[in-house]
């Protein structure tokens, strides 16, 4: 399957308590919030950045959770990770575009973009074994690390860690990424994210389907 075609759940802003199933495309093309964005990225003031930010529609990519995102929420995982990389952290770097341009060095990438404020990145990766999400994202850290001396945010280890509508007129699509396979010897292969997982195909990965899958516009 396409990555872009993956159902993903998206959340009108950082407070909604219930969210709806989509594609990933739907969600990375869509233009309502662009304005909102570019105000974001104009303004200079961090306090109001984060207030604006906090107005955007934002996705769980590893996570089908329509319920909700708390701890003890049911959710099926995507087979998917968001990693995010920002400019604070990397001062290395002088741009989002050029963290932007290393991240994309890595063979596994699938897709990645700008961040909402402008000055960092992301980037999705499929998985080899989304039960063990822990395991691949130590794994990803430590690659960044040591071979683009990039630091990725260590939140993103959250299965169903937020990520905000963002813009950029030019992101790095792969259709031909292979899984993300490395898995932090550290971790057990067999563990599961939370106990609270179920696994695509179970009743309720077939009920997301048939409420919500055909509705999509990709």
């Amino acid at each position: 399957m396409n990555i872009l075609e993956t159902p993903i759940t998206v959340f009108d802003s950082v407070t909604s308590t219930n969210g709806r199933v989509a594609s990933l495309a739907e969600f990375l093309n869509d233009a309502s919030s662009h304005q909102l964005i570019q105000q974001i990225r104009m303004t200079e003031d961090k306090a109001e950045r984060t207030r604006l930010k906090s107005g955007l529609p934002c996705v769980t990519i590893s996570a089908i959770c329509p319920d909700g995102c708390k701890a003890d929420d049911a959710f099926e995982h995507t087979g998917l990770i968001c990693i995010d990389i920002d400019g604070k952290d990397n001062p290395g770097f002088g741009s989002g575009a050029e963290l932007k341009a290393e991240v994309c060095k890595i063979a596994e990438v699938a897709y990645c973009s700008l961040s909402a404020s402008g000055n960092g990145c992301f980037a999705i990766f499929r998985l080899s074994h989304p039960e063990n999400h822990r395991g691949h994202f130590l794994a990803l850290q430590r690659l960044f690390k040591s071979r683009l001396s990039i630091v990725i945010d260590g939140q993103c280890k959250d299965v169903k860690r937020f990520r905000f509508a963002s813009y950029d007129s030019e992101p790095y699509i792969n259709d031909n990424a292979e899984p993300f396979r490395i898995i932090d010897a550290t971790t057990n292969p067999k563990s599961n994210p939370t106990k609270q997982q179920l696994q695509w195909g179970s009743a309720f990965g077939m009920k997301i389907r048939r409420q919500h899958l055909t509705k999509w516009r990709v």
